[in-house]
């Protein structure tokens, strides 16, 4: 078909054995709009577009929402968005899957801190300042010297205490 997407054409439109694409055409439409119809006869908005320009540009296709979430015209909008988005280099979906490793990777970290303030004991502090602190800055003799100086004197009277946290 070459017409624009309206909402009367969308609901006019039948599901098939398979899913099918339908492309906005005509008069102030836009290029790379288009609904997904599913088999099941759900309606899905996307928008496909290529980051960058030319033919050796990464092809992109996003899912916008829903038929009936969404409105033809919203979805229009934002497909134009995504498009000038993409046209221009800016991929969305890639910031916000780096940003949501950047999330995760601190949420971790936090949990290993936090995990790591409740073993409190001087055995496992010492065995962590000497791995975080004494072998990556100080030399062998001062690494031996401490080693030495924790096993005669701390652990014989503190080894398995635990150690009170100030704030």
């Amino acid at each position: 078909m070459s017409r624009k997407l309206t909402k009367k054409l969308i609901e006019a439109m039948e599901p098939e054995a398979k899913s099918f694409f339908e492309w906005d055409a005509g008069d102030g439409s836009v290029k790379g709009f288009g609904v997904n119809i599913h088999p099941t006869g759900r309606k899905v908005f996307i928008a496909q577009f290529r980051i960058g320009v030319g033919r050796g540009a990464k092809s992109k296709r996003v899912t916008i929402g829903p038929f009936g979430t969404w409105t033809v015209d919203q979805a229009r909008n934002k497909a134009a968005e995504l498009i000038r988005e993409g046209q221009s280099g800016i991929d969305r979906q890639a910031i916000n899957t780096a940003a949501q490793r950047a999330a995760d990777a601190a949420k971790v970290a936090e949990d290993k801190e936090r995990q790591l303030s409740r073993n409190l004991r001087i055995d496992r502090l010492t065995a962590r300042f000497m791995s975080e602190h004494v072998k990556i800055k100080r030399k062998g003799a001062t690494e031996s010297f401490y080693r030495h100086v924790i096993i005669s004197y701390i652990f014989p009277a503190f080894k398995m205490r635990e150690v009170a946290r100030e704030n």
